[in-house]
């Protein structure tokens, strides 16, 4: 008998702490926080009715701010075609103005709370889900194709939608979604033998050169190992952190070096006309091309970036009476923008006639060291 007590009552505790993520209170905030004692609510999942009886819709629609065009656009046209059929669905952008009961949210929702913020990186570029949580449906993907495809299957497994009359329509807890991508060549990423996840990309967001090389990694990095590394302005570099630095201007290899130091990666530069190309070079090596485990470790990258060459530009240096002027001029104007030299190996023979670009007369702008070796011109 003592024993059956016993087994009731560690029963009626256990339902009451999974009433409430593990608090005994009822109490609970609408960001899923219990009042009480500020421990997170788990919510049971519960069946979501869409359309009822008469065919009205029960739902709306929010956008996530930064969604992409073409999943809007894929949106609009669900709406459209719903009206085709009399049911009336309203699209939203994410504001704390809009709020329903029940909602179809699609992208990085933020406005409702962290409860109904689905990770669309954590199903990785090609993956997706569709998750129910207190009422509300929570769409998102890795990728802007991978957010349709989730889209696709809400209208055509959930909605039912096949253009004809609908009505009566319940999605239900079976009917949840999760596509994780698993199959990248890139198995795992670490610094020192240290997991990367967590880590965030730094750099200069108001120097367009470096934000922009930064958002071409991250979409590489992403696309090739599933790790989805968040740019953040270097002031707020932490500990695990990429971190993207403008250097002074040195010459030889160290003008670009990628290094292991610590808990950070350092990429520094000390030529910016150079970043994008020298940068996408060492992605293409390392991430494209690479595959399995991947552990920074000391010196990873040096190049030297200090000098241009005419044959960068397009000079073909064959003595063959085509044209050189311009790569000539475009290489000089180019090594005067960031104090580069201007350096020829070999024994190149470079025909110049002409001196015409964009249809005027110029002269070659000789700013910075030039060594012409052996060239013949």
């Amino acid at each position: 008998m003592k024993k059956l007590l016993v087994f009731l009552l560690a029963l009626t505790l256990i339902l009451s702490l999974a009433s409430c993520g593990g608090c005994s209170h009822a109490d609970e905030d609408k960001d899923g926080v219990c009042d009480k004692c500020n421990e997170a609510m788990e919510y049971k999942v519960k069946n979501v009715d869409l359309i009822d009886g008469d065919g009205a819709a029960l739902f709306q629609i929010v956008l996530a701010n930064d969604i992409d065009s073409s999943v809007r656009l894929a949106v609009q046209e669900l709406v459209l075609d719903l009206e085709d059929v009399d049911i009336e669905v309203e699209i939203v952008d994410d504001t704390e103005e809009t709020i329903e009961d029940c909602e179809v949210l699609i992208g990085n929702i933020k406005s409702r709370g962290e409860i109904y913020s689905l990770d669309g990186y954590s199903f990785g570029n090609k993956g997706y889900g569709i998750k129910i949580v207190d009422g509300k449906i929570l769409i998102n993907g890795g990728s802007p194709s991978a957010l349709n495809e989730a889209l696709d299957i809400f209208i055509e497994d959930i909605l039912t939608f096949d253009g004809d009359e609908i009505w009566d329509i319940t999605m239900g807890a079976n009917q949840q979604v999760e596509e994780i991508q698993s199959d990248y060549s890139i198995t795992s990423l670490k610094l020192l033998g240290n997991d990367m996840k967590g880590y965030t990309i730094a750099v200069d967001k108001k120097n367009n050169a470096y934000h922009s090389a930064a958002k071409n990694m991250q979409d590489v990095i992403y696309k090739r190992t599933g790790y989805y590394f968040e740019i953040v302005d270097a002031a707020d570099a932490g500990e695990k952190s990429i971190v993207l630095k403008n250097i002074p201007k040195v010459y030889g290899e160290d003008s670009f070096k990628i290094s292991a130091s610590g808990t950070q990666l350092l990429i520094e530069c000390a030529f910016e006309n150079k970043l994008s190309d020298t940068l996408s070079a060492f992605l293409t090596t390392t991430f494209v091309q690479g595959d399995g485990d991947i552990n920074f470790e000391g010196t990873l990258y040096k190049k030297d970036i200090s000098f241009v060459t005419y044959e960068e530009f397009g000079a073909t240096s064959n003595g063959n009476k085509d044209n050189d002027f311009e790569a000539i001029y475009k290489a000089h104007k180019f090594a005067n923008d960031c104090g580069q030299k201007v350096i020829i190996s070999g024994s190149p023979t470079y025909y110049i006639t002409y001196p015409i670009v964009e249809n005027s007369y110029v002269s070659v702008p000789i700013k910075t060291d030039t060594n012409w070796g052996n060239a013949t011109i």
